[in-house]
């Protein structure tokens, strides 16, 4: 596209990014992370059977954070990108999983539909490596996890690490779109610093 004065013409703002052009759907999926991922607080939740299982909201977070990690592979290097980045690895490392667990509960979510999710997650278990290490993950652990990070119980309870996340994905969104609408009264949570 050439402009009228010449030369290469540059898209809005609403439509151009340094990052490319998956950056401003990345920054919508670390805005609606930044929405979503809180929680009312309380137990986690439970199947007839005693099982952990999943909230519609806490399926829907999950759903959010699988699509915002399809699209983050998808970033162009420009300058100030390995600030994003340091910014999503903060995120990361507030999310109550480590990055093979994560890679294994993505991946298996892949093969699930969502209908049954939660219910064939519970009973899976395989053995991944992660941080050099192999280990065994169970999906029920995982799902409890999940939950109980959302609702900041159990041994998430008081530690803030939900408000962290919220935090650096409002950062990220920022950091993308700097004038991204965020209400008003989320500016003033207050968050550990890390």
């Amino acid at each position: 596209m050439s402009s009228p004065h010449g030369g290469e013409a540059k898209m809005p703002d609403s439509e151009w990014s340094p990052f490319g052009p998956y950056a401003h759907e990345l920054a919508s999926h670390a805005g609606e992370l930044y929405r979503i991922l809180r929680a009312p607080r309380g137990e986690v939740p439970m199947t007839a059977n005693g099982e952990p299982t999943w909230t519609e909201g806490d399926q829907d977070a999950f759903g959010v954070y699988c699509d915002f990690r399809a699209v983050l592979g998808d970033l162009n290097t420009a300058e100030g990108v390995y600030e994003l980045l340091e910014t999503v690895d903060r995120f990361h490392a507030a999310l109550p999983f480590s990055e093979g667990e994560r890679r294994w509960l993505i991946d298996t979510k892949r093969t699930i539909s969502r209908a049954e999710r939660t219910e064939v997650l519970v009973g899976m278990e395989a053995i991944i490596t992660s941080n050099g290490l192999r280990q065994v993950v169970r999906g029920g652990e995982l799902v409890r996890r999940w939950s109980a990070f959302r609702h900041s119980t159990d041994e998430f309870a008081r530690l803030g690490t939900v408000e962290e996340a919220r935090h650096h994905a409002r950062d990220i969104a920022l950091r993308i779109q700097p004038h991204m609408p965020f209400p008003d009264d989320e500016t003033t949570s207050s968050t550990p610093a890390s």
